[in-house]
């Protein structure tokens, strides 16, 4: 009885990964490159695009010039690649499906460029924008972002 209990009490390992791995994108974040339609922008290119992102919390902001846009975040990084799941509704089931990976101060995120919800077979295979790479899929975008200091 008591094993039952210390088991029901025991949390989720993938949500401990997940929370652990919000905590390291926590921050500002810049545009330092990117890939589109399997086209590469120099880090030069890159910044005159004047892309960054700030993740607080579990809510990602997008901001580019004087636009930006907030969804709430879910991360699986146990997924190879790790998911990242951007949700626009509160009952989350508008969701754009995309991947990343995070690498000391450097993100990468691959997502479909319609930022709307799209189905979990949309969700790209490999961090490229590169149609033959992933199933196909149009309308991929491939950021790098620098963690930027505060």
């Amino acid at each position: 009885m008591a094993m039952a209990v210390a088991l029901l009490a025991a949390e989720d390992p993938t949500k401990d990964a997940a929370k652990r791995e919000l905590e390291k994108l926590q921050g500002t974040w810049a545009l330092v490159g990117a890939e589109d339609k399997g086209t590469v922008l120099s880090e030069e290119d890159a910044r005159k695009e004047k892309w960054s992102l700030v993740i607080k919390g579990d809510k990602f902001t997008m901001i580019r010039k004087k636009n930006s846009g907030t969804c709430t975040i879910r991360l699986d990084p146990g997924k190879k690649p790790a998911w990242m799941d951007f949700v626009f509704t509160e009952d989350g089931k508008q969701v754009n499906h995309a991947i990343y990976a995070l690498e000391g101060d450097r993100l990468t995120i691959c997502f479909s460029l319609k930022c709307n919800p799209n189905s979990p077979e949309e969700r790209p295979a490999k961090l490229t924008s590169k149609r033959a790479d992933n199933n196909k899929l149009r309308g991929l975008w491939m950021g790098i972002y620098k963690r930027q200091q505060k």
